[in-house]
């Protein structure tokens, strides 16, 4: 519900990309607070997925989930 409020400029559509954007992103990197963020471009947008793992790594969650302008996108 925060996301559609937040960011509504992503779609269903872009929502169902999630299972190929994790399982096949284009660049990961750490945040400063040591989630892994994946990066991902398709269809001329630019994907941005947070993903928080528990500390026994057991589970992973998403955290946030947003559309970047080209410019941030490229800066990772």
């Amino acid at each position: 519900m925060k996301n559609l409020l937040v960011h509504s400029d992503v779609t269903f559509d872009d929502y169902k990309k999630i299972p190929l954007i994790s399982s096949k992103p284009d660049k990961i990197v750490k945040s400063k607070n040591g989630y892994d963020v994946m990066l991902f471009k398709a269809d001329n947008k630019f994907y941005k997925l947070v993903i928080k793992t528990t500390k026994n790594k057991d589970e992973n969650y998403i955290k946030s989930f947003h559309l970047l302008e080209q410019e941030r996108y490229e800066k990772y």
